[in-house]
């Protein structure tokens, strides 16, 4: 489609300075301003170092520990069953002692 106006003008640099205020700042503020900008930028690069260094030191998993960890957590399940299914089967045998002595009593008799 053919419009007869041209594009909006380009703003300049002036005028981006002036909307972000930096136009009004001194000399010596604006020197400021940069020097803290790359500032922190230097320590995020530092800290992003910092850490890639220390991954380095960090210990692969190895498939053998995770092996190990698993059959620990089965064997507390297991003990733990195993504690538990004791009791009940200590119940059981105590039940079941005391129908067969009811048995041989009313057999007795």
């Amino acid at each position: 489609t053919y419009t007869p106006f041209p594009p909006a003008q380009e703003k300049s640099k002036v005028d981006l300075q002036i909307e972000s205020g930096e136009y009004f700042l001194s000399k010596q503020a604006k020197e400021r301003q940069e020097k803290q900008r790359r500032e922190d930028a230097m320590r995020e690069k530092m800290e992003e170092k910092r850490l890639a260094r220390q991954q380095e030191y960090i210990a692969p998993d190895e498939p053998g520990e995770e092996k190990e960890k698993k059959e620990k957590k089965e064997k507390k399940k297991r003990k733990h069953k195993d504690e538990d299914g004791e009791e009940e089967v200590s119940e059981k045998k105590k039940k079941k002692s005391k129908k067969h002595k009811e048995e041989v009593a009313d057999e007795s008799e």
